[in-house]
């Protein structure tokens, strides 16, 4: 399972890929755990406009969504890449998708007391400045169209995921001496044979 601890400030196209490839890893997972939350997530038709789906209660806005989308695109928007009306929905609908995954996760994870604390994520930024002056890195924040808040959210939402992850599977995951030899014997027979 890849590190997912602090969010890259390197280029849009990099942090997406890298958030898609946990996403994909982990979807089966996380729907697994989320199924349930699942009969009471949906849309409820007391909020605004504004909102596109809510989860328990929680809603998800049109903005979080634009906001995500407008990441996903990266570079493509700067090169005047547009895609079709099609693709944009489609994309928009993968997007919310796993805006409501997330949250089900999150919720779930407030649930066990494993949301990152304000010192955690304080802790996280500090790891991610630290190898550049304030300048620089507030350069690398205006380049990905960040800002301080939304970085600290992302950080919230990755330790929180992590904490929920460690505490749900790897604290349940044991490999032996014994799993290590057996997947190396075979492997060094075949070896041998050729």
């Amino acid at each position: 399972m890849r590190n997912t601890d602090v969010p890259s400030l390197s280029t849009e196209n990099e942090r997406t890929s890298n958030t898609r490839s946990f996403r994909t890893a982990s979807l089966p997972l996380l729907l697994t755990m989320a199924a349930g939350l699942l009969p009471v997530a949906g849309c409820n038709h007391g909020h605004s406009a504004d909102v596109v789906a809510t989860v328990n209660g929680h809603a998800i806005m049109q903005a979080d969504l634009e906001k995500a989308y407008k990441l996903q695109l990266g570079d493509a928007a700067q090169q005047q890449q547009q895609p079709s009306q099609e693709q944009a929905d489609s994309l928009r609908l993968n997007l919310l998708r796993e805006l409501i995954d997330e949250e089900i996760v999150e919720q779930r994870a407030a649930k066990m007391n494993l949301t990152a604390t304000n010192e955690e994520v304080d802790a996280k930024l500090a790891e991610m400045k630290a190898p550049y002056t304030e300048e620089q890195f507030q350069e690398r924040l205006k380049a990905s169209n960040q800002t301080i808040d939304d970085v600290k959210h992302s950080l919230r939402r990755s330790l929180t995921i992590n904490k929920l992850l460690n505490k749900e599977i790897n604290s349940k995951i044991t490999v032996t001496d014994a799993d290590v030899a057996s997947l190396l014997q075979p492997a060094q027979g075949r070896v041998q044979s050729a």
